[in-house]
């Protein structure tokens, strides 16, 4: 989990979820949520996920507002999103273990 912004009440942050196999109703997924703590409201402002999947590790950078750089984790697999479509990606030896990646200006 990592803080996003905060306004006020409002605080975002986004958050991978690896999900680590234990429920079978949603993949690995990059969430963004908003809390607001004046309303006592938690919202999932945006949400990622496709075919990868992770049981450890992973990270998701927010690069502006449904653009992220994600690392798959354990799946060996780093992917770029801008507004909710894959732009970038890349998939590393199967002997090769990616516990985070950051994009770099």
């Amino acid at each position: 989990m990592k803080l996003v912004s905060r306004d006020g009440t409002k605080l975002t942050f986004s958050l991978f979820d690896n999900n680590n196999g234990h429920y079978d109703f949603h993949p690995t997924a990059v969430m963004v949520w908003t809390i607001d703590e004046a309303a006592t409201t938690a919202t999932l402002d945006d949400e990622y996920f496709d075919n990868n999947t992770s049981t450890s590790h992973g990270s998701v950078q927010v690069l502006a507002p449904r653009n992220y750089f994600i690392c798959w984790g354990i799946d060996n697999h780093i992917t770029e999103v801008m507004n909710g479509s894959k732009v970038f990606s890349l998939h590393f030896a199967d002997n090769f273990l990616v516990y985070r990646a950051a994009k770099m200006p």
